[in-house]
């Protein structure tokens, strides 16, 4: 491995000129065992231009908990009515997909993630198919806060169905990220506006981070491909500071370690903890 120091990114931007279909399909906790069954299926049928996010919440204006199911199509409305059909014919209980343009998918969750609650947010990776017993054992775990801390009502869990197949393409210890692998992630975002309970939904969200480990530990010995078993299973974004640098970039790190020719006290402090 050829380690350096890095002192700038580039991104590569792509023109996105046809818009999307797209939006937010609403169903309720009976059809957990079928939405979380279609979107193991459309992950696995998709050519990369239609995802599905599906996520547990308590939308508005009720504030009931829910299955929200979040759908983006590069392509056609006609050929993404197509593809998500399965999800159209379990009849939504609210429909907001339309076309729109690019900019505007980044939107859909705008209103799940209002100004002024105060938020944590704890992550796993999460092996596919997602197992439909497990996902609804984490649909009750947001009902229970729900009922016991009643200002948490923007409180999320998220399966990321994000495809993969690109990001495993390339070895383990091609670069410093190390978090490659033939899985998704899987969010735990509670959301209050009480300090008095700032503990319990930190822990609400940790304690789901720790069953998601489990459960993403007890399935990744079905993963057969070199690139997911050397992988880290963790994102830095979603459990920062909890993370340490030897296991984030895991060789590069230790790499970075041997070739320092001077000593530095600081470096050294900093390279044990979290990258800031």
């Amino acid at each position: 491995m050829l380690t350096g120091v890095a002192t700038s990114f580039t991104y590569r931007a792509h023109e996105q000129k046809n818009p999307l279909f797209g939006g937010i399909l609403v169903f309720p906790k009976e059809k957990i065992a079928e939405v979380i069954g279609i979107a193991n299926h459309l992950f696995e049928v998709s050519d990369g231009r239609g995802i599905v996010l599906v996520a547990f919440a308590a939308p508005p204006p009720t504030h009931q908990p829910a299955i929200l199911t979040l759908l983006v199509f590069n392509g056609p409305e006609e050929e993404a009515k197509r593809f998500y059909e399965p999800l159209f014919s379990l009849k939504p209980l609210g429909n907001t997909t339309r076309v729109m343009p690019y900019a505007s998918a980044n939107t859909l969750l705008n209103d799940s993630m209002a100004h002024g609650f105060r938020r944590s947010m704890k992550a796993s990776a999460a092996v596919l198919p997602i197992d439909p017993t497990f996902a609804s054992n984490l649909f009750k775990d947001l009902e229970d806060l729900l009922e016991k801390v009643h200002d948490a009502v923007l409180s999320m869990i998220v399966f990321e169905y994000f495809p993969y197949k690109k990001i495993i393409a390339v070895s383990q210890t091609a670069t410093a990220f190390t978090n490659r692998g033939a899985y998704i992630n899987l969010l735990f975002l509670p959301g209050w506006t009480g300090a008095k309970n700032d503990d319990e939904c930190r822990e609400w969200a940790r304690a789901l981070r720790g069953k998601a480990e489990a459960e993403y530990n007890r399935r990744k010995v079905e993963v057969t491909d070199e690139v997911t078993r050397e992988s880290i299973g963790q994102y830095v974004n979603h459990n920062g500071k909890s993370l340490r640098t030897q296991l984030i970039f895991w060789k590069a790190a230790n790499e970075t370690k041997s070739l320092r020719l001077v000593r530095n006290p600081y470096m050294e402090s900093m390279l044990q903890d979290w990258p800031s």
